[in-house]
């Protein structure tokens, strides 16, 4: 299970990275960044075509679902435990 969450997480990231490059790259004029910063938001398509608004959108879509699929996992996880505790309780007997 604690897997399956790193996984998520590391989706969750990168789709975060994904966005965070599409937006800057939709407001700012990347010419006038230095080198380094341009060849990395080189990357993703023009904000201005549709595919860079499908990956933008795709990406906070990835984002938010990662979140609530990280949340189910952890509250499966915490009901698996919880069913775990209860079955190593010894029942009371009745007098």
């Amino acid at each position: 299970m604690k897997a399956i969450r790193i996984v998520v997480v590391a989706v969750i990231v990168a789709a975060w990275v994904v966005a965070l490059g599409s937006f800057i790259n939709s407001i700012a004029d990347v010419s006038t960044f230095p080198d380094v910063a341009r060849s990395v938001l080189s990357l993703w398509p023009d904000p201005d075509t549709s595919t860079g608004t499908v990956i933008r959108f795709g990406a906070v879509a990835v984002v938010i679902a990662g979140i609530l699929g990280f949340r189910a996992l952890g509250k499966a996880g915490a009901r698996r435990e919880h069913a775990r505790d209860d079955s190593d309780q010894v029942p009371l007997s009745q007098e």
